[in-house]
């Protein structure tokens, strides 16, 4: 499934399931695709992944060699400003619903509506001819969906899927 993935949405889609299930989810959600793709933009999948898997401090960079978890990045340019993006994350954060921790060796379903959005981003990846799903094409992809209370938080913001496609076509930079 993995494998029209580019490692940061792969990354993206750990942090996602590794948060879901600290809040106990029964099912992944667009939601919970949203707040990890806000930790991706601002470069902090890694301490997220290493926090989520119970990894102190000095086990952090083991998470920076090739082959474990996460493997690194490469830097990239912030879609979100770092208000915007702190607002959003605590919003959509506060809004889901929390019960007791699920295990990360669990499995998890995930909601119809992710998986319509997983394919709406593989589409994405078709009809712009990338390599590879990237973290914008799950973007554009996630504020399509109406049923996702983060995609209508990113939206009042004035982050919309026409302004995430735009900078997938390299029409605009970045300003949300």
């Amino acid at each position: 499934m993995f494998e029209a993935y580019s490692t940061r949405a792969e990354h993206v889609l750990l942090v996602a399931r590794l948060k879901a299930g600290e809040r106990g989810a029964e099912v992944l959600g667009v939601d919970d695709l949203l707040a990890a793709l806000i930790l991706e933009d601002q470069g902090m999948l890694r301490d997220a992944a290493a926090g989520l898997l119970g990894l102190g401090n000095e086990f952090r960079n083991l998470l920076e060699h090739d082959g474990c978890v996460v493997r690194p990045l490469r830097p990239h340019r912030s879609f979100l400003t770092s208000d915007n993006a702190s607002r959003l994350l605590r919003e959509i954060q506060d809004s889901l619903p929390r019960s007791q921790s699920v295990p990360s060796s669990m499995d998890m379903p995930i909601s119809p509506n992710l998986e319509h959005t997983l394919n709406a981003a593989q589409s994405l990846m078709e009809r712009f001819q990338t390599d590879k799903i990237e973290p914008l094409h799950l973007l554009a992809a996630a504020l399509a969906e109406d049923s996702s209370a983060g995609a209508r938080m990113f939206r009042e913001a004035g982050i919309t899927q026409a302004k995430v496609l735009r900078i997938i076509t390299g029409e605009r930079q970045p300003e949300a």
